[in-house]
């Protein structure tokens, strides 16, 4: 699975927000200073891993589940990914986070009634078979997002 692009839209909304693409290869996540006295603090990098790992089946953390101003704006995000010559889209919903969202297509839509929604278990299920190709007893997708995604503030500790 290579990640294309990261996209956040509101729902019913006629444009995408925010659009962030991938390079091929690894791609790591840095924050920009404007100013040289900046920090690296708050500007998104750690939202945008969370983001990622809630794309791939992760369950939402409250901080995104309890945030007025997020919940409010009725955000979904999507991440266009391909697998071997397939091009499709993951998305979820921070107000409905028990389902995900699947749009097999070569183009993103911003309507949802083009997205197949299922129950988050289903979501988690298809995820894991698309990226190791095979059910296995033994390993889970789940178990190596872990080494995958690197957060900063747990590392590979948790």
């Amino acid at each position: 699975m290579i990640l294309k692009c990261l996209y956040i839209f509101p729902i019913n909304g006629e444009s995408v927000s925010k659009e962030y693409k991938f390079k091929k290869g690894v791609n790591i996540i840095l924050g920009e200073k404007k100013d040289p006295n900046d920090e690296t603090n708050g500007v998104g990098k750690s939202t945008m891993i969370d983001c990622i790992s809630f794309l791939l089946g992760k369950t939402i953390s409250s901080y995104y589940s309890n945030n007025e101003i997020l919940l409010e704006k009725n955000i979904f995000i999507a991440l266009e990914v391909k697998l071997n010559d397939e091009i499709l889209f993951l998305g979820r919903s921070f107000n409905n986070p028990r389902y995900g969202y699947i749009l097999d297509s070569k183009e993103l839509s911003l309507n949802l009634n083009d997205w197949m929604k299922i129950k988050l278990k289903d979501f988690k299920s298809f995820v894991e078979d698309k990226i190791l190709n095979e059910t296995s007893e033994n390993i889970t997708f789940a178990a190596l997002r872990e080494y995958i995604i690197r957060d900063e503030k747990t590392g590979f500790n948790d």
